[in-house]
């Protein structure tokens, strides 16, 4: 259970929505947090920033926030029209990740969007270019 200054309570079968969570975290200071593993109230610092874990707001260390994309592999590859296979192009990324980021770079240096991406496995994804027409040059795509 926790105490909010800003005039909101929580019932504890209460169903809270993102949109209270969203009035929550904006507009309120919460205190008396119950089974917490820092106090909320005796030193969130910059070093420190709140995060969902899945059960309950939790605080995490900044320091162990950037360590967890410090072992992050990337890929990146370069395809053109001969890549395409009915606007199609499967990419083997072999990062052991099935839900990676995948972004599409033109020759002109811009950001392109496939018309869809999909996750075939933790390696591998397939980019449909469906609406471009032929690739003019070489597109680079990173995956991380």
């Amino acid at each position: 259970m926790s105490t909010v200054s800003k005039g909101y309570t929580f019932g504890s079968t209460e169903l809270v929505t993102n949109t209270k969570l969203h009035n929550l975290v904006d507009d309120a200071t919460v205190t008396s947090v119950a089974e917490a593993d820092m106090d909320i109230t005796s030193s969130p610092t910059t070093d420190y920033v709140m995060i969902y874990n899945g059960t309950k707001l939790d605080w995490l260390s900044q320091q162990s926030l950037a360590s967890i994309n410090a072992g992050a592999s990337s890929s990146s590859t370069a395809i053109e029209n001969g890549s395409l296979v009915s606007y199609l192009c499967s990419i083997n990324h072999g990062l052991s990740n099935q839900f990676a980021n995948v972004t599409v770079w033109d020759n002109d240096n811009k950001k392109v969007i496939p018309s869809e991406i999909t996750a075939l496995d933790a390696d591998n994804v397939l980019l449909d270019f469906t609406g471009y027409g032929s690739l003019v040059s070489i597109w680079n795509v990173g995956i991380i």
